[in-house]
């Protein structure tokens, strides 16, 4: 999906960006670029698609894979990136439970407008179920 969507392949560079950041190689500024991309693409969908049920698959991965980020990115990770490296958009802070919540709710309600769980594939209902449910074991 992530080669054939846009947003999706904004969303996997942007974990993996995230990923390397917190290993402290690097990509701090990246992650705010491309998160803020990011965003006002999903904006702009949700906008496009107003309250009818055109979500695509590709745009409820891309939420579910922020939500995702915001929950491995975690403070054990922070931890080892050098305080200089950490001056970047608060957006990108990570173990956010709040923000992963967001994303949570945003993805349920793309999910419930467009005629619940049954529209989603269920490879990718699997994945959801799993990120929904790691705040009970988080």
């Amino acid at each position: 999906m992530a080669m054939c969507d846009e947003l999706m392949f904004k969303t996997t560079l942007f974990a993996c960006t995230m990923h390397m950041s917190y290993l402290g190689k690097g990509f701090v500024r990246e992650c705010a670029e491309i998160l803020q991309t990011i965003v006002r693409e999903i904006n702009k969908r949700i906008v496009d698609a107003g309250n009818s049920a055109n979500f695509s698959d590709a745009t409820v991965c891309a939420v579910s894979c922020l939500a995702l980020t915001e929950v491995y990115c975690n403070e054990a990770n922070r931890a080892s990136v050098p305080t200089n490296q950490r001056n970047y958009d608060e957006q990108v802070t990570p173990g956010n439970w709040d923000k992963w919540k967001l994303h949570i709710e945003g993805m349920k309600r793309m999910i419930n407008l467009r005629g619940g769980m049954e529209t989603i594939a269920e490879g990718f209902r699997m994945k959801i179920h799993r990120l929904v449910t790691l705040r009970s074991v988080g």
